[in-house]
Formats: structure tokens, sequence, C-alpha cells
């Protein structure tokens, strides 16, 4: 099965600020030996451990820039910059408990430094403790009314928290206070897409767009536009953003699901093609091109399915695709009917549900085919998401059919 991977782009929660060691620039690609060859070497040297770990740190290396954090809090316990990696550093491995110790101690040594309390919130934020995030963000905005950080982690926690109101009201705070930027634009869609008022997201998500055009916000952009209604406008800024960012392996994915939705499988499958040739052992674009070759009778699905398990053997739309093919072709109805209540464990997908009904069917197992027909009829009284025409429609025949025997 293609996976349905419409992208909401609610924004993250804890994005951790850059530790101020040494700039950025100084980390090439065969600069890391050499910086851990000299931390060996002087492991009191304060900047040259903060490097280290931010270069840790870029590779998304948690556990060992924690390490190198922890090593740095026993020679410098009270440096506020150490205190600040570390409070990080273990915000990013999810232990919040012991960051809140380390940043209330932060705010005792920097009573009046915004990002100290700032810290503190995003402590709070991530313990899920709106009431003292709250409150720590406020005295970072006391302090400093432009912080943008603090203004945003408000403003999410706010949405967090539905209450669309005040999170509405921060945004365009946002966005008066720092005109030429997308944040705040980009907070305004994502709060409009939490509520599920697509129209209204569009507008914002263009805006922010406009002001600074990135990855992030072309998928949120065609997202909004997609479920809006609008799908020619979604596909239309895919293909414009892919342009001129032909690499993006995830906007040109998402441009095969919209295109493969709309039934116009040749373009999605030149759109798997093209991610195939980028990036040939990615299990999942081959598994995308399995399925679409499957919808259009190419016998390459078959090959191409056991290539892709091959490549992603955990993936449950992996799993499905094989086994769906493997059913629907008649060939290892044992093996296929397996993969597929394999993928339904991993993944409570109706689609892959619906395979499963009809592979019972295939193999004559008409009860167990019914109890997960009827499971999908009770879902699509209960989600707020209905269950697409087409799925339905494959319901109702396969229904009718079991019941006339």
């Amino acid at each position: 099965m293609i996976p349905r991977r419409f992208t909401l782009l609610l924004g993250l929660l804890l994005a951790l600020p850059v530790p101020q060691s040494l700039p950025a620039a100084t980390l090439g690609q065969d600069v890391p030996l050499g910086l851990e060859e000299a931390w060996q070497k002087n492991p009191q040297d304060l900047q040259l451990g903060l490097t280290l770990l931010q270069y840790y740190r870029k590779q998304q290396d948690n556990t060992r820039a924690l390490a190198l954090a922890r090593q740095l809090y026993a020679t410098y316990p009270n440096n506020p910059q150490v205190l600040k990696v570390l409070i990080v550093s273990l915000l990013a491995n999810g232990d919040a408990n012991t960051a809140l110790n380390h940043a209330n101690k932060l705010t005792e040594l920097q009573s009046s430094s915004p990002d100290a309390w700032y810290l503190l919130g995003l402590v709070y934020a991530q313990k899920s403790d709106s009431a003292p995030a709250q409150k720590a963000l406020d005295r970072a905005v006391a302090l400093q009314p432009d912080n943008l950080p603090a203004l945003e982690l408000k403003t999410r926690l706010y949405l967090r928290e539905q209450r669309y109101k005040e999170a509405l009201e921060s945004a365009r705070s946002i966005q008066t206070r720092f005109p030429t930027k997308p944040l705040g634009y980009q907070v305004e869609g994502d709060i409009y897409t939490q509520q599920r008022e697509f129209a209204k997201a569009v507008p914002a998500f263009q805006a922010a767009f406009s002001k600074a055009p990135d990855a992030a916000l072309a998928l949120a952009l065609a997202n909004a536009q997609w479920r809006a209604d609008n799908p020619a406008e979604a596909i239309k800024t895919l293909k414009s953003w892919l342009a001129t960012n032909p690499k993006d392996i995830n906007a040109r994915t998402q441009l095969l699901m919209y295109l493969n939705s709309l039934q116009r499988n040749a373009e999605a499958i030149a759109e798997g093609e093209t991610i195939l040739k980028q990036e040939p052992d990615n299990g999942i674009a081959v598994n995308n091109l399995a399925a679409l070759y499957q919808q259009v009778g190419d016998k390459r699905a078959l090959e191409f399915a056991e290539r892709a398990m091959q490549l992603a053997p955990q993936s449950p739309d992996v799993a499905d695709t094989l086994g769906w093919i493997l059913v629907q072709s008649n060939q290892q109805l044992p093996r296929g009917l397996e993969l597929l209540r394999q993928a339904l464990a991993q993944k409570a997908d109706p689609l892959i549900r619906y395979h499963l009904a009809a592979a019972y069917a295939k193999t004559g197992q008409r009860e167990e085919a019914l109890r997960e027909l009827d499971k999908l009829q009770q879902l699509n009284k209960l989600s707020s998401n209905k269950l697409p025409p087409q799925l339905l429609a494959d319901m109702q025949k396969l229904q009718d059919s079991l019941q006339q025997k």
C-alpha cells in the first residue's frame, strides 16, 4: 500500500537552541576527528568541549552530546553556558526531570537572562506542565519583549491546549512584531490546520511561504490546499517547489500521493521512478512503485514488492503491498494473508483492514471477512475522517458478494 502521509506540520514544540560556542562555520567534515583528539588531550578546554558538543548536536548524536555535556558540567558546574548545553542535551534525550533541576539552577545564576527563563519554560513544556511553562516564558518576554523563541513556544502551548483564541492572538502579535519573518503566519496556518479549517490555513501558509520559501512550508501549504478541496493548487505548489528543488524526496513523495489519489497513475509512476533514481535503496520508494505498478497491471509489481520487503522488512506498508499483490494474483495466498495480518497488527489503517477482509473472503473465511468489514463500517460512523468514497464502494461490493454466499 502507498502510505498516506498528509503532512500537518504543526511545528516543533521543542525547538532546541544552539549553544553559543564557536561559530558553526568552523565545523568542516574533516574537523570532528581532530576535535575529538584535541579534546582528549585537553579535557579542561571549555571552548573546545563546547565546539565538539555543537558538532554532536548538528549530527543529532544525542547520546554523545549528553555524555560530553555531563563531563563539562562535572568540571564547570556553575558555568551558565555549560548549564544551557546540558539542559538542551537532557531534553534531547527525553530526561526533562533532570533538566528541570539544572534549569532552576540556571535561573538562580542568571535571574535577568531571558534565555534562562526560556529554557525553564521549554523544560516545563516537555513535561506537559503548561502553567509554570507559561509563567517562565512570560518572565522571558518581560525581560526581552522580542524574544521570538519564547513567543513561539507560548503560542504553541496555547495550541497544544486547544486554546485557539489565545493562540491566534499570539500568532498575530508575532506577525506584527516580526512582519518580515514567516513564523507568525506559519503558526497561524498550524492553528487553522489543527482546527481542520483548511481554507483559512491556505492564505496563512501562503504568506509564510512568500516571505521565506522552504521545504516544510511547501508541504504545509500543499497539504492545506489539498484538504481544502483544491487539488490542482496543491499539485501546482509541489511542482513549482520541485522545479527549483528537484532532490526534495518528501515533496516528490507527497506529489506522488496526490497524483495517485486522483488516479493519475502514469504521472505518479514517473514521480516514483524519479525518486528511485535518486535513492535506489529507498524501501518506501520501491514499495510505492510496486503498489502503482499493481494498479496499472504492470508485471513488475511483485518483483518490486519483494525488493521492498528486503529493504524495509519492518514496514507495515510494505507488508500490506506485498500481501495484497500475492492475494490479488492468487499466488502464495497463505503468505499473503499472514503479511496482511502482520501489517494490520502494526498499523490500524482502514485500507489494510479492507485488504485483509478481501483476503479472508478469497480464502473462504467468510465470517472473518464480514467481521473486518463490520469494523470498517463502525470506524466510518465514528471517525471524523470519513472513509474515502472508493474504499466505501469496494467494501460494499465485497459485502454484497459475501452475503450472496
